[in-house]
């Protein structure tokens, strides 16, 4: 019960409630706002109760028991599967929309193969099968020697089944993380995980097994049935059984009175309408086993397959325009994937379009691009990076300088970067940074390398660079890009053992000796990725003649970075440093390799752990890390200082390009903030600093602008705008940034609520008794001489409006709390905030279940006392307001059992109650057996007395004069109980749950 947030989301479909209504499921799956999630969920739900059902009928079947119950739960485990089946149907029984869409039993093997065997089983029904037998023995029962299906669906479930198997045996070439042991395990506790990954893995090795016969099928398949139309199964063959079958529902199945009656309930295959001719499902076939072929490195029989796709293409192309079945289109992408791999030709990529427009080349600043010029790559990469976050028009200008030039160190853009090139107009871009290079005299082979690289990587380049005209250019680099492609892929496809094998091992060694047995047969492929840290100190001081070799080592270390290894990592940076000789004794190579270990364990830390935890692994990792960064640490103060010009922004070093980052000051200030350890130093960035930067930020606009003495106009500039922090805020998931975000924005809003309060009272608006609406914070001692400051700045002048603007405030904090509830659901102080920042929105029934939720994640399942940090007198007058403006005012009387300061608040609780005249939408007397404290009981008795309910007052007094409640019982067990059982209705109550 800890994890109660999702409550306030709307609540997940349940088989139940669409298995005892077949009209209203029909309607769900044929409305076009269906969500395949939705649909998904429900068909994942209905295989489990299925295969529940069907081990409760395997256990039936082996014991004497009666043959109509036997009957009944046959008829119950049919009608479940075609309530799945169904779900399968509705997304046209696509496996890659299945599993993009979380269904459970994609990734639940064992579930997976019960759904296909018992499919099989529903079109073979004088076959028995069951969830785990081998059916493909079933499924090649056909005639040899005209190889013709019976009957229609045999042929749609023949080639589902073994698609299906092929699809696994790719998936388990390449296997998921699985379930590993515990360290230490003394008690020797069964582990469920354990065991059921390691039933996954047996399922899997079986099912592969069977793969040379799948394969083999749909070969004849395609020889045999080549003039045969397919039958596609739809949703309406499992429903119009279960429509216009029984009238038996799920609830009524002990009534076993007419089962000889009802049949069971069988498929109807002739319901479907939609086939598909053999220029549709026979490419389909042919690209299933290309995929299967190349991923077990049967490249040869992928290859003619690909070919046969590619020469049939114009006939399944035209055939597929109005295909409605998404599982029976061929990616294009994925397909021209393997046709550029097999360096085969074709002509189905979808063309990009592009703008060419010669005029950007009059928006060049010469200035700009020569200081950068001047810069290191890593300089370079920080200015594009800048540049992208404010509206500079040569922020595009710097992204392609800074591709070109890594090119001609030898360096390769990032995959990111290549995305970019391709989604934006950029080759008028790449050939004007060329163009500068060319009147600098740069490299001109390695520009036109860069040109050949580009035309392999980037749709019609050589088109749109043709397009694109000038005389200047264009000749240099025409000749070069023709025939490039084709010479690029069939030299790296017909490359021996051993060129394959330096490319993917990362053993120094074996690297060593490849290099030196291909010599000059083997060049550096431009696509190594290298540290931008490291490399731009490297390449710089190494050698010619060592260069490739570096770089090699280099590009193989950042590619164990990608990966996510970070112990092979260090030790391959181990061999690195050795290997390079006196380049890795430099010291600032050497502290430019201990920046990059910090960075590298970080993303290894971000990318396994994306939550707070306190179980063991986090532990361990985290001091891992904690114990890089301290070395680090210490390596750099007896190092150079100068490596820091290139780890941290300064500003002014970038004057020239007039680019500003506006979340960098803001950044700076919030981590001086998680940094500092003494509360009194916190406090002084809050009041500080802090305050008086961002405080403009969260003020109304003006709408005339004020002037000094002087008659100058007042130009109040803004560190951060009022989007610019949105923006921000929406990226921040840290903790502890999370905290003092809650903490400021809310003593903000607070302060500036209770300010409008006053005003409206000094106006006659308010009569100045309603509920305080402060928000929680956690740390409330960094804040308190934080509220001198705030009164003072809301007013402008006497009598004018608060100058904060609350409706800012109020999305800033909506953020906040999203994120925070987001990286932990269940922190109490987080949900004391939220749910008091609802109460000070007047949503009251909101901040009702966050309250509650709040109780829930403090309290082991609410037996435990409550803490005093998070749950106060103060949170329960709030709940006390919220339950009477739900009408429960009964509720609402006995949270006074829960307050410290009790004896103020009989009285309000009593004039509270007598104003009701004893109306309740809650069930007041169920409540009288939770009461424990004698005096609200007296209080109660009397406000029900003077009402003259007087049958209240009876049910009242019969529920306190029990022995258990006797004043002289020292242990008062009783009245802990009646408390613990109140606060579990309430939260059952406010929940909508059955306890």
């Amino acid at each position: 019960m800890n994890n109660l947030n999702f409550l306030r989301e709307e609540p997940p479909l349940n088989w139940l409630d669409y298995c005892v209504n077949e009209k209203k499921f029909k309607i769900f799956l044929e409305s076009k706002k269906s969500d395949p999630t939705q649909v998904s969920t429900l068909g994942s739900q209905f295989t489990d109760q299925a295969i529940l059902v069907d081990r409760e009928c395997d256990i039936l079947a082996r014991t004497e028991c009666d043959k109509e119950n036997l009957a009944h739960i046959r008829h119950k485990s049919t009608k479940l599967w075609m309530y799945a089946f169904s779900c399968f149907a509705s997304m046209n029984w696509d496996f890659a929309l299945m599993k993009q869409f979380f269904f459970y039993v994609f990734h639940n093997i064992l579930s997976m193969r019960a759904l296909m065997n018992r499919l099989v089983a529903f079109c073979y029904p004088g076959r028995t099968v069951g969830s785990v037998d081998d059916v493909l023995s079933i499924l090649e029962e056909i005639k040899e020697s005209d190889m013709k299906f019976r009957r229609p669906e045999h042929f749609f479930i023949s080639w589902l089944y073994a698609t299906w198997l092929l699809k696994v045996d790719v998936s388990g070439r390449y296997p998921e993380i699985i379930a590993k042991p515990t360290v230490s395990n003394p008690a020797n506790q069964f582990d469920s995980n354990l065991m059921q990954s390691e039933q996954f893995k047996n399922c899997i090795i079986e099912l592969r097994k069977s793969v040379e016969g799948a394969r083999s099928f749909l070969t004849r398949i395609l020889e045999c049935c080549c003039n045969d139309q397919m039958v596609v199964l739809t949703k309406d063959c499992f429903l119009e059984p279960l429509i216009k079958g029984s009238d038996l529902k799920i609830n009524n199945f002990l009534n076993f009175g007419s089962l000889n009656v009802i049949p069971v309930q069988v498929p109807n295959f002739q319901a479907s309408d939609r086939w598909l001719s053999p220029d549709l499902w026979a490419p389909l076939v042919s690209f299933s086993l290309m995929c299967n072929h190349f991923a077990a490195g049967n490249l040869i029989e992928a290859r003619n397959k690909l070919k046969q796709i590619v020469r049939n293409w114009e006939r399944y192309d035209k055939g597929s325009v109005n295909n409605p079945m998404p599982i029976f289109g061929i990616n294009v992408d994925d397909l021209a994937g393997y046709c550029d791999a097999f360096g085969i030709a074709h002509s189905f990529q979808p063309p990009v379009s592009r703008i060419h427009d010669e005029s950007i080349f009059s928006e060049v600043n010469e200035k700009i691009m020569k200081s950068i010029d001047s810069f290191t790559m890593l300089q370079q990469s920080e200015c594009q990076r800048i540049a992208c976050t404010s509206m500079a028009a040569s922020s595009d200008d710097i992204f392609v300088e800074n591709v070109v030039k890594q090119f001609v160190n030898d360096f390769s853009p990032t995959l990111n970067a290549l995305i970019k090139l391709i989604n934006k107009t950029s080759t008028a871009h790449l050939i004007k940074v060329c163009w500068r290079l060319i009147k600098m005299k740069a490299k001109i082979t390695a520009l036109q390398e860069i040109m050949q690289f580009f035309s392999a990587k980037i749709p019609n380049f050589v088109k749109d660079f043709e397009n694109v005209r000038f005389s200047e250019v264009v000749p240099l680099f025409r000749n070069c890009l023709e025939t490039f492609l084709r010479f690029l892929k069939k030299k790296l496809l017909t490359g021996d053992i051993d060129l394959w094998r330096l490319l993917v091992s990362f053993d120094m060694p074996e690297i060593k000796s490849l290099c030196s047995k291909l010599s000059t047969q083997f060049s550096l492929p431009r696509r190594y990725e290298i540290s931008r840290m490291v490399g731009d100190a490297i390449s710089a001081a190494a050698t010619q003649g060592n260069v490739e070799n570096v770089n090699l080592i280099l590009g193989k270390l950042e590619q164990l970075a990608v990966i996510g290894d970070g112990a092979r990592w260090r030790t391959f940076c181990n061999d690195c440093v050795k290997e390079m000789g006196p380049l890795g004794k430099i010291p600032d190579i050497q502290v430019r390799f201990a920046y990059d270990a910090v960075r590298v364990q970080l993303e290894c830390w971000h990318a396994r752990l994306s939550r707070v935890s306190n179980n063991a692994e986090f532990v361990h990792f985290t001091h891992t890390l904690n114990l890089t960064v301290k070395a680090f640490v210490q390596s750099s103060m007896t190092n150079t200082a100068a490596i820091i010009v290139y780890n941290l922004l300064f500003t002014h070093s970038f004057a020239c390009l007039r680019l500003r980052s506006p979340f960098l000051d803001v950044a700076k200030m919030i981590g001086a903030y998680m940094t500092s350890t003494d509360s009194i130093v916190a406090r002084q960035i809050i009041e500080g600093p802090w305050w008086h930067v961002m405080s403009s930020t969260f003020q109304e606009c003006q709408t005339s602008s004020k002037r000094r003495n002087e008659g100058q106009l007042i130009d109040c500039k803004l560190l951060v705008t009022k989007s610019q922090f949105l923006e921000m805020i929406r990226l921040i998931k840290e903790y502890r940034t999370i905290s003092f975000l809650i903490s400021f924005l809310g003593k903000m809003f607070t302060a500036a609520k209770n300010e409008l309060k006053v005003m409206k009272e000094i106006g006659g608006l308010s009569a100045g008794q309603d509920i305080e609406k402060d928000i929680f914070i956690e740390h409330p001692e960094y804040w308190h001489s934080f509220l001198y400051f705030i009164p003072i700045l809301l007013r402008k002048q006497a009598g004018d409006e608060p100058k904060f603007d609350i409706p800012f405030l109020v999305e800033c904090l909506h953020i906040v709390f999203e994120n925070a509830l987001m990286i932990n659901p269940i922190n109490a102080f987080w949900l004391r905030s939220y749910a008091d920042f609802h109460f000070a929105c007047d949503k009251f029934f909101d901040a009702l279940v966050l309250y509650m939720e709040a109780c829930v994640a403090c309290s082991e399942s609410l037996l435990k006392p409550l803490p005093d940090n998070v749950v106060d007198d103060v949170m329960w007058r709030k709940v006390q307001h919220c339950l009477r403006f739900i009408g429960n005012e009964t509720a609402s009387a006995l949270i006074c059992q829960f307050m410290r300061t009790v004896p103020e608040r009989y009285i309000s609780t009593a004039a509270s109650l007598m104003k009701t005249c004893g109306d309740s939408f809650d069930d007041a007397c169920g409540y009288f057996t939770l009461l424990s404290d004698m005096n609200l009981v007296e209080f109660m008795s009397d406000v029900y007395g003077k009402l003259n309910l007087h049958k209240k007052e009876k049910c009242l007094l019969q529920a306190i004069s029990v022995p258990e409640m006797n004043s002289h019982n020292m242990s008062q067990l009783e009245k802990f109980r009646r408390r613990e059982r109140f606060l579990l209705v309430l939260c059952a109550h406010v929940f909508r749950l059955n306890l």
